[in-house]
């Protein structure tokens, strides 16, 4: 197959995707599709190379049409067999959490005939009376989650629909542990370290640095404070808070650090990051944006320890189809986009920018990988928070070692609170002191009223636009064959950009308003 056929198979099942929300055709009938293009695709294989790459590629278009007409139709079904508002007794698996929301702890719980619901019990002495596979009794009124009332506002609904997660049940009347999980699942045993991480953090730091703690290393941003939530919005370093490449690219820094300072055998350092991976993934409950990470870096070390060439794009298009075919909701959700989105844009933006800004010194790095991401990221970041950081490069600049910094040496303490909690604790409320220090640092900066601009939403014709035009501008500055090739596409690039612009502005000029 062609280099990139990964890419091109990745972007017509994502297209198979988008279609299927508009698409009503029976699952049968799209699976006698797809059963016919891959046998045309099998005999075309051994003579026409190019036909059976694109039977293929069509091929996974109807495929994402099926797999989200299949989700769509799975939990559909589940939501018909739930008896809302009534009391129920249901029982089941805590699959996830908890999650601290107000005063309240909130569980996942997987329902013996596969449904998912949240589970909110009220805050006690004991932080988690629950554990990782520990078989509940419930019985409470299940409700369905707060939905938008208003166009623009946050869908709760819909965000735990696209998780399948379909009920709530709220102060149940009723908890029964029926039996206790197993400590030797997997699962269960990180559920363990990471409670007992979180308690070491409560016991070393400050209330606040432990809340941010908590978010850099594991993602959970549920016992922030809202006025940090909003200083790291409106400074741009939200992203830190959310586990995604950076994190993940801090651990294997660390792991690649120690391979070589124990002098470990290339194959050895790959198999020890591999076991690190999938443990730092199920600690922050495998989320999309550490999936994909934890799947690019695994491809881009295997290539370089059988001695293949890694290419980029072709990694990240497989990783993002993997997690649509486990689960094709993801595509539709913020975290999701801007993992993939900022990725693509540290690579893509990056020699564009490097170009432009030749002018400055040798540690213009540091300054363009952070606006390389926010370039990628900036119209995602207007649709979903109405905000754009003024400052957000520069604190990325000053922040990002300081999350780095935590991010290790917190997962450094994990192991250390097994041989040595003294050195642990140590370790921990020293990071904590980092942490207040930045806090302080940060907290004025994120008042001042420059520090973001608040925008409006952008409509999708005017995100796919700046992307249109960035990435015109990306292209024709840096490939020199296609300016020799086509000399005059400058101005007619230029042309169709400015009519787009005058087209778009009588648009909505002229447009009705509601």
């Amino acid at each position: 197959m062609k280099p990139r056929v990964i890419v091109w198979i990745s972007v017509s099942y994502i297209a198979g995707i988008l279609a299927g929300i508009g698409l009503s055709l029976p699952l049968s009938s799209i699976l006698v599709i797809i059963s016919c293009l891959l046998l045309g695709w099998f005999l075309a294989f051994s003579r026409e190379k190019t036909m059976s790459v694109w039977f293929l590629i069509v091929a996974f278009a109807f495929l994402g049409v099926f797999r989200y007409g299949w989700q769509e139709q799975l939990l559909q079904s589940r939501v018909q067999g739930i008896n809302w508002g009534q009391e129920t007794e249901v029982r089941g698996l805590v699959r996830k959490g908890p999650a601290k929301s107000g005063n309240n702890l909130v569980y996942e719980l997987s329902v013996d005939n596969g449904t998912k619901i949240q589970l909110f019990l009220k805050e006690q002495k004991k932080p988690f009376p629950y554990g990782y596979g520990d078989r509940l009794l419930v019985r409470g009124e299940i409700s369905q989650p707060s939905t938008a009332r208003n166009p623009g506002e946050f869908d709760y609904r819909a965000y735990l629909w696209q998780q399948g997660i379909l009920g709530q049940i709220s102060h149940p009347r009723q908890v029964v542990l029926l039996e206790k999980g197993s400590d030797k699942n997997f699962l269960a045993m990180v559920f363990l370290v990471r409670e007992r991480a979180e308690q070491a953090f409560a016991e070393a730091m400050s209330p606040g640095a432990a809340a941010v703690a908590r978010a850099l290393v594991f993602g959970d941003k549920s016992v922030l404070e809202k006025e940090v939530k909003e200083t790291f919005l409106s400074l741009g370093i939200i992203h830190l808070m959310a586990v995604s490449g950076l994190h993940v690219g801090f651990l294997v820094a660390a792991m690649g650090a120690c391979r070589r300072l124990l002098h470990l055998q290339i194959r050895t350092g790959f198999f020890l990051t591999l076991v690190a991976l999938v443990f730092y993934a199920s600690l922050t409950g495998f989320s999309p944006s550490v999936l994909r990470a934890s799947l690019m870096a695994v491809t881009v070390l295997f290539a370089g320890l059988v001695g293949r060439e890694r290419d980029f794009y072709t990694g990240l298009a497989a990783a993002a189809l993997i997690l649509l075919l486990l689960n094709p909701h993801y595509l539709f959700q913020s975290g999701f986009q801007l993992s993939f989105l900022t990725t693509w844009g540290l690579v893509y933006y990056y020699p564009l920018l490097e170009k432009w800004l030749s002018g400055l010194p040798s540690w213009r790095p540091v300054l363009i990988v952070p606006l390389a991401a926010q370039m990628a990221a900036l119209p995602l970041t207007a649709l979903y928070f109405n905000l754009i950081s003024v400052i957000g490069v520069l604190i990325n600049v000053l922040v990002v070692p300081v999350a780095g910094l935590v991010v290790v040496g917190g997962l450094l303490s994990l192991i250390l609170l097994w041989v040595m909690p003294f050195l642990s604790i140590w370790l921990l409320a020293t990071l904590g002191a980092v942490l207040d220090l930045m806090l302080a640092v940060l907290s004025p900066l994120g008042n001042w009223p420059a520090s973001s601009l608040i925008v409006a939403t952008p409509s999708l014709g005017l995100i796919l636009f700046y992307y249109f035009v960035t990435i015109f501008l990306r292209e024709w500055q840096l490939n020199q064959t296609l300016r020799e090739k086509y000399p005059h596409l400058w101005w007619w690039g230029a042309t169709l950009i400015l009519v787009l612009v005058f087209i778009f502005l009588g648009w909505q000029q002229f447009s009705p308003k509601s």
